[in-house]
């Protein structure tokens, strides 16, 4: 990793070496994190000169994308889990520009991404049926982003697939070929990793590069990134696209969104003994303190911010394309402090009464 962390306080160090065993090696970790009492910094300082904020029809369609997924989702604790996610609050700290449809469409797309992943993440479906549950879900994705979106036989769809036909018939009408394309590849590729992922997680704990490799794709944010053509109506070239600067800029985006989740779930997973997590697989692998490795993220959290404003500064810039890439570029930015902004205001990770200081938060573990 390479990262110089400078901490303000000492910390004891205890030698520590992991065990051969994976099974033992995770229950020896969770032991080892719990009880913790830990700092998260300031994130807003993270990411200096970006700003943040809300879109303001949040306050007047929030009920209105509450009652869509109740609409669908049968059962009640996962009804209940979805309102108190708020992902009408998500959509709107990821996407402040963001028009009333496209804003629309984008709630109820991360709640979807949420619901499908929760039947992953829970194991409610394994063996035979986690297999017949990825192609059901490749299948439908196919029919409504493919290249000819809704034609030929429909796949069979349960309600989450159901769902996201609907969602696919308003952003398809709006996409250019191109993006369309570019938001189909990139679902394929977040659903075909979280399976993988989800075999891992009842087998061998990840090295770090493995963490991060994976959480590129299955962290789901390429496809929201992509999206951002639909969002915003643009129709840039794949040679744009796929400029190196610009690729820098994608990547760094998602790199950011994903640490940062890291580092703000870790304490709620936890609580559901995952150790899938930047925050663990630093203290097991590099033997470092938890307050250690939150600190190692945010740094690498810093590196990212740099590399994205380096790479700003290469961008091709033409005059066809100077508006529409600007808008995407300003896109990330919002995605990127959107999610710190929301892992504010949201209670989906330390509740409704957390324990700050100003925008430090301490947790226990």
């Amino acid at each position: 990793m390479g990262v110089t962390v400078s901490l303000p306080f000492s910390i004891p160090f205890f030698p520590w070496s992991p065990p051969a065993s994976s099974t033992s090696a995770k229950e020896t970790l969770l032991r080892r994190l719990k009880g913790s009492r830990v700092l998260i910094p300031n994130l807003y300082e993270l990411l200096p000169g970006w700003r943040h904020g809300m879109n303001e029809r949040y306050s007047s369609m929030h009920h209105e994308i509450d009652d869509w997924f109740c609409s669908w989702v049968k059962d009640d604790k996962e009804r209940r889990r979805v309102i108190r996610a708020d992902f009408a609050s998500l959509a709107a700290c990821l996407y402040p520009d963001a028009e009333p449809d496209e804003y629309r469409a984008m709630a109820f797309y991360h709640g979807w991404i949420f619901i499908w992943d929760d039947v992953v993440d829970d194991g409610h479906v394994d063996g035979l049926r986690a297999a017949q549950y990825h192609r059901e879900t490749c299948d439908a994705v196919s029919w409504c982003l493919g290249s000819q979106p809704f034609s030929g036989p429909r796949p069979a769809m349960d309600g989450i697939m159901s769902a996201f036909a609907e969602i696919s018939r308003t952003i398809v009408p709006h996409s250019s070929e191109d993006a369309r394309r570019r938001i189909h590849d990139e679902l394929h590729a977040y659903i075909n990793t979280a399976m993988w992922l989800q075999g891992k997680r009842k087998g061998e704990i990840l090295t770090v590069q493995q963490h991060l490799d994976q959480r590129h794709t299955s962290s789901g944010v390429l496809p929201s990134i992509a999206l951002l053509e639909y969002i915003y109506r643009l129709d840039l070239p794949s040679s744009i696209i796929a400029h190196e600067a610009t690729q820098v800029i994608i990547n760094k985006t998602c790199l950011i969104i994903h640490l940062v989740n890291d580092i703000v779930s870790f304490p709620k997973e936890l609580g559901d003994n995952q150790v899938d997590n930047l925050i663990p697989l630093l203290v097991y692998h590099e033997n470092l303190s938890v307050q250690e490795a939150v600190l190692r993220a945010c740094a690498l959290v810093q590196e990212a911010h740099s590399a994205f404003m380096d790479a700003e500064r290469r961008l091709p810039l033409t005059a066809a394309s100077d508006d529409q890439l600007q808008l995407l570029v300003r896109g990330c930015k919002d995605m990127a402090t959107g999610m710190v902004h929301w892992s504010y205001l949201s209670a989906r990770y330390y509740g409704e009464n957390p324990v700050r200081e100003g925008y430090k938060t301490f947790v226990q573990l």
